[in-house]
């Protein structure tokens, strides 16, 4: 089952799909791009060697954190499909704590090996990037879904099945004198008193029929309501 069609997959130690090894190491590379963007235009695009290569360790220490936390996450959160909200949500929260990690480890030096304010928006250009390539990942997968045909098979009516539901009786007039989509059907009255002289121990035939014979009695005095003349 590839990861992208299934729905979120729970369990003690679901298994690490190559998907995700590939997203890890896309997402790699996002937070060396993100870094170095960030970086580059704190130095005013003028990043040395040095600086860059210093950058990049950063870079690639809090790709490993995120990608600790990401593998850790995966049996207590489940597994959701590549691009859905769920996924989308993990994911937030995945980077948001790797890159606050990785800026309380950056702050307490001296002397830095790349400005405070790398990781902070290193992070966010990192997020975007991710974020973009899980939707060209799924629109990809929902495109080439598309082109496949699905069977579709024709059974028929089932023993017992209908298309419709018959609301009436087949003694009962469909009148609709107040509004063309609100029917009237009338109901007879039967009077308390005269079903509790019934005895529910007789015949179960014999008493159909006076409970019949109480509802006709009762339907010949009922009125009769305009549209029903």
């Amino acid at each position: 089952m590839n990861v992208n069609d299934q729905s979120r997959t729970d369990g003690p130690n679901p298994p690490i799909h190559a998907a995700t090894l590939s997203l890890l190491t896309l997402d790699t590379a996002a937070w060396c791009g993100g870094f170095l963007g960030a970086a580059w235009t704190r130095y005013e695009f003028a990043l040395t060697a040095g600086a860059g290569a210093r950058v990049l360790t950063v870079a690639l220490a809090c790709a490993a954190v995120y990608a600790v936390l990401t593998l850790v996450r995966l049996p207590t959160h489940g597994r959701h499909p590549i691009g859905s909200a769920g996924e989308a949500r993990g994911l937030a929260g995945t980077a948001a704590t790797a890159t606050l990690a990785t800026l309380a480890v950056v702050l307490p030096w001296a002397d830095r090996p790349v400005p405070a304010s790398t990781p902070l928006l290193g992070g966010a250009v990192a997020l975007v990037l991710m974020a973009a390539a899980r939707g060209v990942w799924r629109a990809r997968r929902l495109a080439a879904g598309a082109d496949r045909p699905v069977d579709i098979v024709y059974t028929g009516l089932r023993p017992g099945e209908k298309l419709h539901e018959h609301l009436f009786g087949a003694d009962e007039a469909d009148s609709r004198p107040l509004h063309p989509l609100i029917s009237h059907v009338r109901v007879p009255p039967l009077d308390p008193g005269e079903v509790r002289g019934l005895d529910p121990y007789t015949d179960p035939d014999e008493l159909i029929k006076r409970l019949a014979a109480l509802c006709e009695t009762a339907d010949a005095s009922l009125p009769v309501l305009p549209g029903q003349r």
